[in-house]
């Protein structure tokens, strides 16, 4: 099984790195915690041994989820807390002058458009290096496109805001966590001045 990482506003083919799939058929097994949250453990096919916990508030994932590998060793960790959904105007602490949708072509207007270090080849190298396709979305056959939402700051800091479209808590939590440890990007210029702007980076997980 192949998977790739896609970023509309480049114009080069998705790169693409080998994963071998696993062979399991799960078992779910569900628990309830309290009033509020449930325990959904996946169980490997003969019911020993759990592959995967998570937690769930209603529909959305919460707490800490929990990956192992066949023979019940913790192999990932994954913190649920930390995503966030919907417009970036939802969080007034992250809300900049500009906002920015890299794929359209009226961007001239704005002066400068941030840029991540070394250019769009070099995002791609980054995500492709850095991203790691979760082992369980990879057994279930879980992807789609994730729209991230970021913020530029003037001196080029990038900071993760929220997810405005996701596919799985699983693969959310991936796109957040490698875009959130991007290194410095171009600030936007505008009118000479460097300015904050919010940057839509859609970024599609693909299994082949």
């Amino acid at each position: 099984m192949r998977w790739s990482i896609w970023i509309p506003l480049l114009a080069a083919l998705p790169i693409t790195a080998q994963v071998t799939t696993g062979t399991t058929d799960p078992r779910i097994r569900t628990t309830a915690l309290n009033d509020s949250v449930r325990q959904v453990d996946r169980l490997d096919k003969k019911g020993r041994t759990v592959l995967s916990t998570h937690y769930y508030q209603g529909d959305r994932a919460v707490g800490v989820w929990k990956e192992y590998d066949k023979k019940g060793v913790l192999v990932a960790e994954r913190d649920m807390d930390i995503l966030r959904y919907g417009e970036p105007e939802d969080f007034p602490e992250s809300v900049p002058a500009v906002s920015i949708d890299p794929t359209d072509t009226s961007l001239a207007l704005v002066g400068v458009m941030p840029e991540f270090p070394g250019g769009e080849a070099e995002l791609i190298n980054y995500l492709t290096t850095n991203i790691r396709y979760p082992r369980e979305a990879v057994d279930r056959d879980i992807q789609g496109l994730v729209h991230v939402y970021g913020v530029v700051d003037q001196t080029g800091d990038w900071r993760t805001v929220s997810i405005m479209r996701g596919v799985h808590p699983l693969l959310d939590h991936e796109a957040w966590r490698v875009t959130d440890g991007m290194p410095d990007w171009r600030p936007c210029i505008q009118q000479g001045k460097p300015v904050p702007v919010k940057v839509k980076l859609p970024i599609l997980f693909r299994l082949r």
